[in-house]
């Protein structure tokens, strides 16, 4: 198996892995700790985000310049002065966090967070205790890019899995052995996060080819990296604020058991995203060889095939969810209070994940080709319209109106964003991509699950198990379809069943 090919397959497993974990505990929590606790455990994700604007750019540029120096082995000391230098600077941004958390504590435990049941001292302390977990996990991102620009990604997936798995595990029976408080949950956070940093600390200097010199600080570094960096730190900027928006401001406006709905919703629809990631990591690098090669033929091939098997992994799993959130929630959480409260915003997330999904390899080809100004401006422009629209729809419909902007938002990257780029980068494949890698796919897709839901009636009485098995069935039928309507992606599967090889040389 080639290096790209056992990356690919190590990006799907740690991904696979990691929303396991996620998905399958948050049901636990919620039943341990209660709804509210749980919407803390949303907030510390926010913060999370949030604080991730500090990081400059410095982790996709540690990522690029591994990758780059790995090429020259002569240039060993180099890499090890780079990931010194850039170390030097993220550690010390580690105590800031923590520092402006523990100032910030107070307020937001009186006067931002609105809890119903919890007293402002336990949140408060929730809150110093959630700072704590990200000041402490904050020089992992750093590390990570160095791994994955070292084609250590195996290694990180490792890593990656142990981690969610000692987080997952380790809470529940934290909760479940010691006492079942948002205290005790981020405890165990913390004993998390300090493992995983040292992980790839220890791993990404073991990484690196020994020199026989200490690595040391060099501003020629900063110097050569600030204007990638600064380009980063501004797409970062925007989307980072357009994604956490949502809950930053029903964090505000709601209390703190409804946060904790929208939460689990929101963790369960951003699921979809992990299903589009292994392919962005895979043909991205591949985008930047053909534009370099001016080799249109093979991109334009190469591009409406990526589009299609995403589109083919995506929308079956979406429009399942979308069209039966109920059934996926009762078998989720087997919690009628908690399957009221979701479905509707379940339905619309998805929505909003599944365009951003589709979108994700039209992105992926501006950036190959340098083009960051047309996702950074429509960014801004979303941004400034979002916000005013957000807080009106917030306060009149709740959880539910955040996700109506949410969904709205995603779609016109499907309906601006990808025509714009189509006219600059692949003129005259607009249309093709609308019609063969969108359309076909989607449009058999959702004629079997909407057969389906017609067909399907259970109640709260139907065993989960029966209805779980219920939802996969009509997955993999929709899936079938989907396949089968998508011309590359039925090529594919016909070239499957008849065990023909690939042949060397050919696209992807």
């Amino acid at each position: 198996m080639s290096l790209v090919k056992r990356n690919v397959a190590a990006n799907f497993a740690g991904k696979g892995w990691s929303a396991l974990m996620s998905l399958a505990f948050i049901p636990v929590y919620t039943r341990l700790m209660g709804m509210e606790a749980y919407g803390l455990v949303g907030f510390s994700a926010l913060l999370n985000a949030t604080f991730g604007l500090l990081d400059m750019g410095l982790s996709p540029s540690t990522n690029r310049e591994m990758a780059r120096l790995s090429a020259h082995p002569e240039r060993a000391q180099e890499a090890r002065n780079v990931m010194r230098t850039l170390e030097l600077i993220y550690w010390p941004i580690g105590l800031v966090i923590a520092g402006v958390v523990l100032a910030a504590a107070p307020l937001l435990a009186r006067h931002w967070l609105n809890a119903e049941r919890l007293p402002p001292a336990t949140v408060q302390q929730a809150v110093v205790m959630m700072g704590l977990a990200i000041a402490l996990q904050w020089p992992y991102s750093l590390y990570e890019g160095g791994l994955l620009g070292l084609q250590r990604q195996v290694l990180l997936n490792g890593i990656t899995i142990t981690a969610n798995t000692a987080r997952g595990v380790g809470s529940v029976l934290a909760l479940l052995w010691i006492r079942p408080t948002i205290q005790v949950f981020f405890a165990w956070q913390i004993v998390v996060s300090v493992g995983m940093t040292l992980a790839v600390w220890f791993f990404l200097w073991r990484s690196l080819p020994p020199t026989g010199q200490r690595a040391g600080f060099d501003m020629n570094v900063l110097r050569a990296l600030w204007r990638f960096a600064a380009g980063m730190t501004a797409i970062t900027l925007v989307s980072v604020a357009l994604i956490q928006m949502d809950k930053l401001v029903l964090s505000r406006m709601v209390s703190l058991r409804m946060l904790g709905y929208y939460t689990m919703a929101s963790n369960l629809a951003a699921g979809l995203i992990y299903g589009v990631t292994p392919f962005y990591a895979a043909l991205f690098p591949r985008f930047v060889q053909l534009l370099t090669l001016r080799d249109e033929a093979t991109l334009v091939a190469l591009y409406h095939r990526g589009c299609q098997i995403v589109s083919v992994v995506i929308l079956p799993v979406a429009v399942v969810m979308i069209l039966f959130s109920r059934e996926l929630m009762q078998v989720w959480t087997h919690d009628p209070d908690t399957v009221a409260h979701t479905r509707l915003i379940v339905s619309l997330l998805v929505a909003g994940y599944a365009c951003n999904a589709l979108v994700t390899l039209p992105y992926a080809l501006q950036l190959a080709s340098g083009w960051t100004r047309l996702t950074f401006t429509q960014n801004l422009v979303s941004l400034l319209l979002m916000l005013p629209l957000l807080v009106w729809m917030t306060r009149h419909y709740g959880p539910v109106g955040a996700a109506v902007v949410w969904a709205l938002l995603n779609s016109a990257y499907v309906l601006i964003n990808v025509p714009i780029m189509h006219r600059r980068l692949l003129p005259g494949e607009l249309w093709r991509w609308y019609g063969s890698d969108l359309c076909l796919p989607l449009l058999a897709a959702l004629g079997v699950a909407l057969l389906a839901r017609g067909w399907m009636s259970v109640g709260t009485s139907t065993p989960r198990f029966l209805m779980l098995l219920h939802l996969v069935m009509i997955w993999a039928a929709a899936a079938l379809a989907a396949a089968l309507a998508a011309p590359q992606a039925r090529a594919l599967l016909e070239r499957a069943l008849a065990y023909r090889p690939f042949v060397r040389g050919e696209v992807g």
